[in-house]
């Protein structure tokens, strides 16, 4: 289908720039000025019966005394078009406040105050980026022939060649794919194990035959979602369609994922990831989750991998307008990022736990889009649309982060500038800090900073004695501090912090630090529990568990023995819970595992008729 709308669509605008005219004239003749059109395209003007040249002059006289001057020909003001430029649609970038009009369904809307200046403040200092800063874009891939995006992607001049010799050679017909496949298949220039790979790669495509390694470099992104990232985090700042966050940054797009069904594997991301690294990317974007079933430890691992080796790793929290936990969100180290709207809020979908570090933009973005999908939500031109969701509040944190390192500071001292330069919430919540600003980030000190290494719930073993505890982890981001002061405050009265002043007499750079509160637990409740972490200026909430175990020598009266598949540990204690999933007649169990200060929990579930241990949780 042709489209109707396209970028190069030229916009005429009626501006009118003062002393600059056309003069119409004959070729024979000669005016003072600047000649526009050439000989060649006189001549072919001529055959299209158009018989005249027009010179452009620039003058201080009025159109009226250029007119009499040359009152023997026609004058004409110079007339200017723009291509369309759609930033004013970028509220993010510049937010001017007032009533606008919010989509809710298809046919439904509802008019809401925006708040002027609720925005980014992504101040331009464009001529301070020095360094060209790699960001992979992890996701269902980037159409690399858009026209914001084409002279951004990552390119392998040599990979390149090596691809398009190898397709020539399969569509030649005179020529056994299996001989091209064997010649060409295998061509890897720059040695980094991923053949062929001209803008990219795709864990979610077969190999080519004979490749002994997963995908291929077909990233055409046939659902827009990892178009419309990139367009968020690095579009330029050309007076053409929209603005992107960044400058001086190269995309690297890795396809994970080519549709929205749930059988795309969490392995995919974590090869993503490894192809990422392979490829020297030093911001990641991870606009995608899933829930705690789903989690993996190959994903915890690459990640984990990813950060130890400088590399800011940045991820949407998810839309599911609940504090539970998410991941890769709820990943230690990662940066995750919640969505705000036109007014500053938390937007209504937004994960907002305490696994959520801060919050950028991401209702109703534009940005860019696939050149062969029509836009639904943005007629006007269908190389853009708008996207909701914490996914594009994540590239936003993403442009940022890269913006801050490509000014010299590290992935972790763009972290920590961003956090302290973030703005009060508006809201209450359990999100760590409030909407995200660039400004205030560019003032903020990153030389000091402590924060809870944690963001999953911390686990209190639960015992009818004085004896409970919760551990508290807490990580210095920044340079050595000495003598800190920490306070950890219950928010329940049914759980009191018996000493709950302490003080790290040190604390280096990177170090976790783990320390043990004690509790006095009034009531039992088998319920989630929540603790105020006092660390010098900065406070933040802690989740907690309360888990009851029963003893391998516990009284019992009804005892059954039962045959489990896996191994259990001889330490290990019990705790019964009922899953209200299934109608299994026999209770489910947690396994509580103690050693050298780790603890390790499984699920002992009932399924097939018999015991089985899942995974280390």
């Amino acid at each position: 289908m042709k489209k109707l709308t396209c970028i190069y669509s030229l916009i005429f605008a009626i501006n009118t720039f003062a002393g600059e005219f056309y003069i119409y004239h004959s070729p024979q003749s000669s005016v003072p000025g600047e000649k526009i059109y050439s000989g060649i395209e006189l001549a072919q003007m001529k055959r299209l019966g158009i018989d005249y040249q027009v010179t452009k002059i620039t003058t201080d006289k009025t159109l009226e005394e250029v007119s009499k001057e040359y009152s023997h020909l026609k004058v004409e003001p110079v007339q200017n078009f723009e291509l369309y430029d759609y930033s004013n649609f970028q509220w993010h970038l510049n937010n001017p406040g007032g009533t606008i009009t919010r989509r809710i369904t298809d046919i439904d809307v509802v008019e809401i105050q925006a708040t002027a200046g609720e925005d980014i403040q992504n101040i331009a200092d464009q001529d301070q980026q020095n360094k060209k800063v790699r960001v992979a874009v992890i996701d269902s891939g980037v159409d690399t022939n858009h026209p914001e995006l084409k002279d951004l992607i990552v390119t392998k001049p040599s990979e390149c060649a090596a691809l398009q010799t190898y397709k020539a050679c399969l569509s030649d017909r005179n020529t056994d794919n299996e001989q091209c496949q064997a010649q060409f298949a295998n061509i890897d220039t720059d040695g980094d194990g991923y053949p062929l790979d001209c803008q990219g790669w795709s864990v979610t495509n077969t190999a080519y035959p004979g490749v002994d390694i997963t995908g291929n470099p077909e990233i055409n992104d046939e659902v827009g979602h990892g178009t419309h990232i990139a367009g968020i985090i690095a579009a330029p700042k050309d007076g053409i369609g929209i603005n992107g966050i960044a400058d001086n940054i190269e995309i690297l797009p890795v396809q994970v994922a080519m549709n929205s069904a749930t059988d795309n594997p969490i392995d995919n991301i974590a090869k993503g990831v490894l192809y990422a690294l392979e490829n020297n990317a030093q911001v990641i974007n991870l606009s995608l989750g899933w829930r705690f079933q789903f989690e993996t430890t190959l994903m915890r691992d690459v990640i984990k991998a990813a950060i130890d080796s400088g590399v800011a790793v940045v991820v949407a929290a998810g839309n599911d307008a609940h504090s539970d936990m998410s991941y890769p969100c709820a990943y230690d180290d990662v940066i995750c990022v919640g969505a705000s709207d036109q007014t500053g809020n938390l937007a209504s979908f937004s994960n907002r736990g305490t696994s959520v570090d801060i919050i950028a933009p991401g209702v109703e973005i534009l940005s860019t889009w696939p050149t062969n999908i029509r836009s639904r939500l943005f007629t006007q031109d269908y190389n853009y649309e708008y996207m909701s969701g914490t996914s594009q509040a994540a590239p936003i944190v993403t442009g940022l982060v890269a913006k801050l390192m490509s000014r010299g500071w590290s992935s972790n001292q763009a972290k920590i500038k961003l956090f302290k330069g973030a703005r009060e919430k508006r809201e209450k919540s359990d999100i760590r800090f409030g909407n995200i600003d660039y400004a205030r980030a560019l003032q903020a000190d990153p030389s000091n900073f402590l924060y809870p290494a944690q963001k999953e719930a911390a686990l209190i073993l639960y015992k009818n004695t004085p004896a409970n505890k919760v551990r508290i982890k807490i990580k210095n981001l920044g340079l050595k501090q000495n003598n800190v002061p920490i306070r950890l405050e219950s928010q329940s009265d049914d759980i009191t912090v018996l000493a709950p002043t302490t003080r790290i007499s040190k604390i280096e750079q990177d170090e976790i630090f783990e320390i043990d509160f004690d509790l006095q637990i009034k009531n039992y409740l088998e319920s989630e529990h929540r603790f105020t972490l006092y660390l010098g200026n900065e406070k933040f909430t802690i989740r907690a568990n309360i888990v009851r175990v029963i003893r391998p020598e516990s009284d019992e009266s009804n005892i059954e023995s039962v045959i489990i598949n896996g191994v259990i540990d001889d330490q290990a204690v019990l705790r019964p819970f009922e899953d209200v999933n299934t109608q299994s007649a026999k209770p489910d169990f947690l396994t509580v595992t103690q050693k050298n200060n780790t603890t390790t929990v499984n699920i002992v579930a009932f399924q097939a008729g018999h015991y089985s241990v899942s995974r280390n949780l």
